[in-house]
């Protein structure tokens, strides 16, 4: 792939099975510009749009169990993702293959020639927490888009490939950005997504692409908990009793 990524991993997915839906570790999933609430593998997906769903409390806000996701305002997309029919996902609980495709029809965008970047804000979050990231995206044509991702202001991507970076479209082909990132002290995950956006971004150099639109369709978050103390005193002992059958 023509991107570099800093930290994190980006791969394709053709089913829910191939994403991280932990619904005792889910945080919040936030179908953006969705037009209703679903669920995908036990796993609660709220529409960020205005009336349309059970957690909304303004345009592009979405609140669920003390944890607040704001994606500013920018442009949206109905039905951008292979128009009528989403893409052909497959597996899953039952349902969640056709929710999963009906989330990633519709988008979020950013304008980068007007200077535009998608801004994702998570408050709520244990402060200092691990959390798993998931940003979905699937382009729903041939398109070559190039964007920077960043999260609490360093750079996670380098000029990522919506389309995964593999140089190959197909109608199906929907690419999921998977990061696991602390919570800076106020509880916070702040994710930005555009041209160049970052100081810290080792290239700013002319963009490659067909432009540099930021598109968002999905955020999904986890938390991912400490090991408790009784489990790293059982490795513990375990690394105790190995060192010793070592030696004798």
């Amino acid at each position: 792939s023509a991107f570099v990524i800093s930290t994190g991993t980006s791969t394709e997915f053709t089913s829910p099975d191939d994403l991280l839906f932990d619904p005792p570790t889910s945080v919040i999933a936030v179908d953006i510009f969705g037009n209703q609430d679903r669920v995908v593998n036990g796993v609660q997906f709220h529409t960020d749009r205005a009336g349309l769903g059970a957690a909304v409390t303004g345009e592009g806000v979405v609140s669920s169990g003390g944890v607040t996701l704001t994606t500013g305002l920018v442009n949206q997309i109905d039905n951008w993702s292979t128009g009528a029919t989403g893409p052909a996902f497959t597996g899953g609980t039952a349902g969640s293959a056709a929710n999963l495709s009906e989330i990633m029809r519709d988008i979020r965008w950013a304008n980068a020639g007007a200077g535009q970047t998608i801004n994702v804000g998570i408050t709520g979050l244990l402060p200092g927490g691990l959390y798993s990231l998931q940003l979905l995206f699937n382009e729903g044509a041939d398109r070559n888009r190039r964007f920077d991702i960043g999260v609490n202001g360093l750079l996670a991507v380098d000029d990522y490939d919506s389309e995964g970076g593999n140089g190959v479209y197909n109608p199906s082909n929907s690419f999921v950005y998977s990061g696991e990132f602390n919570a800076d002290g106020t509880g916070a995950l702040n994710i930005i997504l555009g041209r160049e956006p970052l100081p810290g971004d080792p290239n700013n150099t002319a963009f490659g692409g067909a432009d540099n639109n930021a598109i968002l369709q999905g955020v999904v978050v986890h938390y991912i908990p400490e090991p408790s103390t009784s489990a790293l005193l059982g490795l513990g002992m375990l690394a105790l009793v190995a060192g010793r059958r070592r030696r004798s």
